[in-house]
């Protein structure tokens, strides 16, 4: 690149490569319409199958893209979603990043629904439960009263005031997001809330805006051990809070 990118789109890895491919090629086409160099921050955390072979491979697909670059950065042992978010933020060189779920859950042309207001918000968060979302394959029950408890813990506990903490979709000015990920500790599902209460403390302006997404049954999130350690995050960021760690 002769020069940063106007966007960084993140995206954490662990085990992905029978969904990857067609994810990053979706990227690759969108992104290609786009009047401004791109690039795609691979956080490889630990994978045991192909993905990081497969990201190489997409890698030289992807010279047909010249505006759109790749940096990928890999780990020998898995860390946790959070730990390659705040990697993958620290290592982003665009003007604005975009945190993205390798499955795609919610379509990368949804953010052309959350650019309109990044010159007037820090961070722009795709939501599932704001006016305009659209909910395309829903979750089993289960999964949508934890996640709806989730995110009203997070509200409540951490004086957060926002809808949906944990869509995998959320665009942040390059600068918020260096600031945000030098603060953030949390290596594995609590890392929304604690960004999110990162944000809070900074006094960074939040908007939410409605997005589409679908439910992947090959979610990572196991119910039972991933449960008991967000819960058990979200009590280490209140004192963290509480402490003044993330001023």
């Amino acid at each position: 690149m002769t020069q940063a990118p106007t966007l960084s789109v993140v995206i954490p890895c662990f085990n992905e490569e029978y969904r990857l491919a067609l994810s990053v090629n979706k990227i690759c086409q969108f992104l290609s319409t786009k009047p401004f160099e791109s690039e795609l921050v691979f956080v490889n955390d630990g994978s045991r199958d192909r993905t990081l072979a497969l990201i190489e491979e997409l890698r030289e697909n992807a010279r047909q893209f010249p505006m759109i670059h790749f940096s990928t950065y890999t780990w020998d042992s898995n860390r946790g979603k959070g730990a390659a978010v705040r990697e993958g933020l620290l290592r982003a060189a665009g003007e604005f990043c975009l945190i993205c779920d390798a499955d795609l859950s919610t379509p990368i042309e949804d953010i052309d629904r959350l650019l309109p207001y990044k010159d007037s918000f820090d961070i722009v968060i795709g939501s599932r439960r704001v006016p305009g979302a659209e909910i395309l394959t829903w979750q089993p029950w289960y999964r949508v009263v934890m996640g709806k408890c989730f995110s009203l813990l997070s509200s409540a506990l951490l004086s957060v005031p926002v809808h949906d903490f944990t869509c995998g979709f959320k665009l942040i000015r390059g600068e918020a997001a260096q600031r945000l990920a030098a603060r953030m500790n949390m290596d594995r599902w609590g890392y929304d809330s604690e960004l999110l209460k990162i944000a809070v403390v900074q006094n960074f302006k939040i908007k939410e805006v409605g997005v589409r997404w679908a439910h992947d049954g090959g979610s990572k999130v196991r119910l039972g051990l991933d449960i008991f350690r967000s819960a058990a995050e979200l009590g280490r960021i209140w004192r963290n809070g509480v402490c003044g760690n993330y001023r």
